[in-house]
């Protein structure tokens, strides 16, 4: 095995976005920012959810988690990201929302616009999932959207040239 070259930069693992609940939806980007995985998962107790988030997380191996929610199932997750050493960050829906949504007053329900941008990624980044999917897999793909532009793993111009 050959040392990466001096001063190169060494890229990070995936990040996994996670919509939190008994059913949660999440999203996985590459380092260059552009989703690669989404679906949604149902987990029926906190068992389940704990050996599912293991498997998810050694399956995966992210540098980076980003989740939105919180409580119990917050907690499960954080004790296996942590465990795993995985960086991770819990965020409230407003955060990202307030970027990525821009109210409409004709439009009160926010998962509505979540899914139809959620499609335009799915179509501009050709990742792997179901081809009809659920507001919380939407939501995990814009959670993720989010923090990867924030974070300049993509820009915004790179979505209108592809």
């Amino acid at each position: 095995m050959t040392d990466p070259t001096p001063g190169a930069a060494l890229l990070p693992g995936p990040l996994l976005a996670i919509d939190l609940g008994l059913r949660s939806g999440f999203a996985v980007y590459s380092s260059d920012g552009r989703l690669r995985r989404y679906g949604s998962k149902h987990y029926g107790s906190r068992t389940t959810l704990r050996r599912g988030a293991q498997a998810m997380v050694r399956i995966l191996a992210p540098s980076h988690a980003v989740l939105e929610g919180g409580g119990e199932i917050a907690q499960v997750w954080l004790g296996v990201l942590t465990r795993a050493g995985v960086d991770a960050t819990v965020i409230s829906a407003h955060e990202w929302r307030a970027d990525l949504l821009p109210r409409s007053e004709g439009e009160p329900d926010p998962k509505k616009p979540a899914l139809a941008e959620a499609v335009r990624i799915v179509g501009a980044d050709g990742a792997r999932g179901p081809r009809t999917f659920r507001h919380d897999a939407a939501e995990a793909i814009l959670i993720g959207l989010w923090w990867v532009r924030k974070h300049g793993w993509r820009s915004v111009k790179a979505e209108d040239t592809r």
